[in-house]
C-alpha cells in the first residue's frame, strides 16, 4: 500500500520493456474511497510523448474503489519502454493499494455475445482524410468539427450494407485515443434500428453501463430520450470490440417516442471549442 500526497506524489513505478505499436496496457489499483476522487493511473514515455492516464471506477469492495484502464500503444515509443505509476499531486492524502499492470502483446479489443455486428468500410483515401482530421485535433486538443469532414463510407449491419457518410466525432480527445475514435454516421436508404443518424463511441467515454441505465430511467418513464445501446463494431476488417451507439437528434426520434413532429433546438458550442483550440480556454477575460 502507497500514501501518496503533494509531498510524495509518484508511487509504484514500474518499467515496461519490449513495447511494439498494437500492443495494449492493462493498468488497475485499489484506492480508499474519499470525497475528493484523488489520484489517477499513469502510462508514461521517456521523452513524455505518450501519455495517458485513468482513473475510471470499475470495482467497489468496503472502503475501497478499483481504478482501471486499458491503453492502447497505436505508434512506436521511445526505447520501445513505458513507466506505469500512480500518481497524486494534491494536499489531501490518497491510499492505493494492488497496483496491477498486463502487457498484452498484438491486442484484439473483444467482443460479446448476442449484440448486432456493424462494420465501416472505409477506402484508403478516406481513412486518410479521418487520419489527417484526428492528427489536427490532437494537435489543437480539441476537436473541430465542419461540413467538408464527411466521408463515403459503407456500414454493414449483420450482413447488410447500407451507403453511408461518416466523419469523427466527439469535442474532446478521450473520442479520439488509440484506435478505438469516435464516428458520426448517417445512412442512406436505409436504417439501423430505426434510426438514420447516429454516433458510435467506446463505451468509457459515456461512463460504460451508467449512460445506458440513465436512458432506460428515461424511457420507463416517458421522457424523450435518444436510443443507446451497444454493437460489435470493426473498420475495414480490424476488430474494434465493443462500441456504444446512440441516436443524433432527428424527426426518427420524435416519431419513435410517439411525439409530434416540432422543432428541436440546439445549444451551438462551437465558440466555446474554437476558443480551446486557439489557447484561449484558461484565459478568463474572453
Amino acid at each position: 500500500c502507497v500514501k501518496l500526497d503533494k509531498s510524495l506524489p509518484y508511487g509504484m513505478t514500474f518499467q515496461i520493456t519490449n513495447v511494439e505499436a498494437g500492443d495494449a496496457i492493462e493498468i488497475s489499483a485499489w484506492r480508499k474511497i474519499s470525497d475528493q476522487n484523488l489520484g489517477c493511473l499513469i502510462v508514461d514515455s521517456e521523452d513524455g510523448k505518450f501519455h495517458q492516464k485513468t482513473k475510471n471506477k470499475v470495482n467497489f469492495d468496503g472502503e475501497w474503489e478499483q481504478i482501471k484502464g486499458l491503453i492502447y500503444i497505436e505508434e512506436p515509443v521511445t526505447n520501445s519502454q513505458l513507466k506505469c505509476f500512480i500518481f497524486n499531486n494534491a494536499d489531501d492524502v490518497a491510499y492505493f493499494d494492488d497496483f496491477e499492470i498486463i502487457h498484452y502483446k498484438n491486442y484484439e479489443y473483444p467482443t460479446a455475445e448476442g449484440l448486432n455486428n456493424l462494420e465501416l468500410t472505409l477506402g484508403t483515401d478516406k481513412l486518410r482524410k479521418l487520419e489527417k482530421k484526428r492528427a489536427e485535433a490532437l494537435g489543437l486538443g480539441v476537436l473541430l468539427s465542419n461540413d467538408y469532414d464527411w466521408v463515403p463510407a459503407t456500414v454493414t449491419l449483420d450482413g447488410k450494407e447500407y451507403r453511408a457518410e461518416v466523419r469523427l466525432k466527439g469535442d474532446w480527445l478521450d473520442h479520439l485515443k488509440g484506435i478505438k475514435w469516435s464516428y458520426r454516421v448517417k445512412i442512406r436508404g436505409g436504417s439501423f434500428n430505426g434510426m438514420k443518424s447516429f454516433s458510435l463511441h467506446t463505451p468509457s467515454a459515456r461512463d460504460y453501463l451508467n449512460e445506458w441505465m440513465l436512458h432506460k430511467m428515461f424511457e420507463q418513464e416517458d421522457v424523450l430520450t435518444t436510443r443507446y445501446g451497444f454493437v460489435n463494431m470493426s473498420v475495414n476488417g480490424e476488430p474494434r470490440g465493443v462500441y456504444a451507439y446512440e441516436e443524433h437528434f432527428d424527426k426518427q426520434l420524435v416519431e419513435s417516442k410517439k411525439r409530434r413532429e416540432g422543432p428541436l433546438l440546439k445549444l451551438d458550442e462551437s465558440a466555446a471549442f474554437q476558443l480551446t483550440a486557439e489557447g484561449w480556454a484558461n484565459d478568463k477575460t474572453y
